[in-house]
């Protein structure tokens, strides 16, 4: 699993126990949790839509080990307001996904995305980053005053043109 993760290498005998390899060499230590976060955040600083296949597959193994891994509060703190999480079409904050889907659930993105299927059984994991377990009234109250916010900022960006091009 680790073989797809950038700067890694990866052992001939990748079922060996870790203690063991350790053992082998004294130098060999297991992948600190923090690098593997900034895995995630050189995917989204490199996301290209015509990369899009090859970073979903290097996200999906980071997910993957970030779900096995003892992963520090601290950390995961520090990671909740970065986009780390696959909406599907790149990345976002997890306070923008939610976990389980509904049928009566709208449509706001990209004000709100749904987690894709393939990652559902690391709900845990997700909801530990900080993405929400559904679409709530709290939750869609958040995403009405997001909508309103760039709404006014897009009114205002507009009118600051306007003055502009009067003066």
């Amino acid at each position: 699993m680790l073989k797809s993760l950038v700067g890694s290498t990866m052992p001939l005998f990748p079922d060996l126990p870790i203690d063991f390899i350790q053992n082998l060499n004294p130098n060999c230590c297991a992948i600190p949790a923090v690098k593997v976060f900034e895995q995630l955040l050189l995917l989204n600083k490199s996301y290209s839509e015509k990369y899009k296949p090859e970073l979903h597959q290097f996200a999906k193994h980071i997910y993957g080990f970030l779900d096995g891994a003892t992963i520090d509060k601290k950390l995961i703190e520090s990671m909740k307001n970065s986009s780390i999480v696959w909406t599907g079409n790149g990345f976002c904050q997890p306070q923008k996904i939610y976990l389980n889907r509904s049928n009566d659930d709208i449509h706001l993105e990209p004000y709100l995305y749904e987690l894709p299927g393939e990652f559902v059984y690391m709900q845990d994991f997700f909801n530990r980053l900080g993405c929400k377990l559904c679409q709530s009234p709290e939750l869609l109250l958040d995403v009405q005053e997001q909508i309103k916010q760039h709404h006014v900022q897009i009114r205002t960006e507009m009118s600051i043109e306007e003055i502009y091009d009067i003066i």
